[in-house]
């Protein structure tokens, strides 16, 4: 099992993908591959059981299917920075891939579409046949989780078009920085 999650804490997490917001998670063993998009082919359902499958393994990938959301990958440095210039607008669930330098922000489903085709660095995995890598596999973890941590409810999706706007002013300031 990957190293620091234990058996019970995994079932916690999937409990919460599964129970609370009824997403379908499976999981891929590829040698704690950060940032994989997993394809569907390769997915296996997780279910309590598999979980003995996990001892002694280096990690495994585990995936949620995009079909109650979109989501959206940019560069870190976007995402972030769209993180925080939206602080109060939305909660905007949000994953971070340390290796792959990259943030994936949750969005209604059938609206991320209003983000990806702003630049050609945003990236879109939506609907019943993409699936995106989630925590606890390796190199991910959740900077603004779809939950409310205190109450262990679903937080709202925003809309992918009540993120344009910040998105831009956003891009322009890194633009104008970075010349």
């Amino acid at each position: 099992m990957h190293p620091g999650l234990h058996r019970s804490s995994l079932a916690s997490v999937l409990s919460i993908y599964r129970e609370t917001l009824g997403w379908t998670v499976g999981y891929v063993i590829a040698h704690g591959i950060p940032g994989l998009t997993p394809d569907e082919q390769t997915i296996t359902p997780l279910i309590d059981a598999t979980l003995f499958e996990f001892e002694g393994r280096q990690g495994p990938v585990i995936a949620a299917n995009c079909a109650c959301f979109d989501a959206v990958s940019m560069p870190s440095h976007v995402g972030q920075a769209l993180l925080t210039a939206g602080e109060d607008g939305p909660h905007v669930p949000a994953l971070v891939d340390r290796e792959a330098s990259r943030v994936v922000l949750l969005v209604e489903p059938g609206s991320g579409s209003a983000l990806a085709s702003n630049d050609g660095r945003i990236g879109l995995h939506t609907g019943p046949h993409s699936w995106i890598t989630i925590p606890p596999s390796p190199g991910m973890r959740w900077d603004t989780p779809p939950w409310n941590q205190e109450s262990r409810q679903p937080a709202p999706l925003p809309y992918g078009q009540d993120l344009v706007a910040t998105l831009y002013r956003v891009q322009r300031v890194l633009r104008r920085s970075s010349t």
